[in-house]
Order: structure tokens, then C-alpha cells, then sequence
């Protein structure tokens, strides 16, 4: 990546909610991530200071290109929640792996002219890079007919699967042991 395309990911803090605020209204935002709900600020700062504090085991990113912030992305490990489509640690895929071998990230692009460009991938490479070096599996869970999304998690690797217990979203690994 040359240095007029460099990705940073800067750990979210408190002044980050207002950014967050701004991108849950925007349509696509809302639709695809914020779950179509109209949030507040307060309830922006309800499910994310817990984070930001470090009382919730999600670390929580804003994805800067250039310098500039673009989106969100945020890892869990499956030992502490569940993605969207896994009810709970009877679900088989937990036959293949441990739910500390296992993490699940949520990613958006906010800025509509860096989605469809393959920023996305790049975005998601870069990130599983540095994530902790015992995960073996990284899940994504998008709604079943976000196609643009399906479409960016396999150009970066991810499989569909068979795991999910709910039909509204498709889970995709992406094994970093192959």
C-alpha cells in the first residue's frame, strides 16, 4: 500500500460517538449495520462507552484512509459473544473450533465513494493482520441479501457456511490456519 492510500485503525474514544452518531443516520449505515433503529447519542454512548472503557471485551476501531476517518471495524472473540445466526456454544461449528480460537468482526465503510472499490478487502486484510496470533477463524455475519457485503468478505477470503441457526444473516470464515 503506498503512502497516499495508508489505513490506520485508531482505538474508538468518547469524542468518536458524534462521528458515530453521524454515520448510523446515514441510510446505507442504517440499513446494514445499525440495524434500521433510530439511535440517539445517548444510545450511541450506551453501547459504546462499555467499550471504550474496556468493560466490554470488543475492541472498537475508526478506520482512517489518508488521514481521514472512513469507517468502523470492531473485533470480538467468540468466547465472550456470539455473531449474529449463533444462538449459542451447541452450534456445530464449535465442533472444528474453540470459542477462543474464534473472532468475529463488523466493519463499515461510512464514506459512499470508498465502498464498492475494494477498500473493503484492503480494510479487512490489513485488520486480521494484527489480530491475537492464537485466533484460527475469523466469522463475519451479514443479512442474508447484503450482497455488496457477501461480495467483499469473499474477495477477502471468507467462505460461506452452514453454521448459522438463523436464516436472516449467512456466516462466512475466513480460516487463517490454510
Amino acid at each position: 500500500m503506498n503512502q497516499l492510500n495508508t489505513l490506520v485503525f485508531k482505538p474508538l474514544s468518547e469524542q468518536d460517538f458524534i462521528l458515530l452518531y453521524r454515520w448510523f443516520k446515514e441510510p446505507f449505515i442504517n440499513q446494514w449495520y445499525a440495524g434500521r433503529k433510530h439511535w440517539s447519542l445517548e444510545d450511541i454512548r450506551n453501547k459504546y462507552y462499555p467499550r471504550v472503557s474496556g468493560k466490554d471485551k470488543v475492541p472498537s476501531f475508526i478506520v482512517y484512509k489518508d488521514n481521514l476517518p472512513i469507517g468502523f471495524i470492531q473485533y470480538y472473540e467468540l468466547k465472550d459473544h456470539f455473531p449474529e445466526g449463533i444462538l449459542n456454544s451447541n452450534n456445530s461449528l464449535f465442533c472444528n473450533y474453540q470459542s477462543h480460537e474464534l473472532a468475529g468482526i463488523d466493519l463499515f465503510i461510512a464514506s459512499r465513494g470508498n465502498r464498492g472499490i475494494g477498500l473493503g478487502k484492503q480494510i479487512l486484510d490489513a485488520f486480521i493482520r494484527k489480530l491475537p496470533p492464537d485466533i484460527r477463524g475469523i466469522l463475519v455475519d451479514p443479512a442474508i441479501n447484503n450482497y455488496q457485503a457477501i461480495r467483499c468478505y469473499e474477495k477477502a477470503g471468507f467462505r460461506p457456511t452452514v453454521y448459522s441457526e438463523d436464516k436472516r444473516y449467512l456466516l462466512l470464515l475466513k480460516d487463517l490456519t490454510k
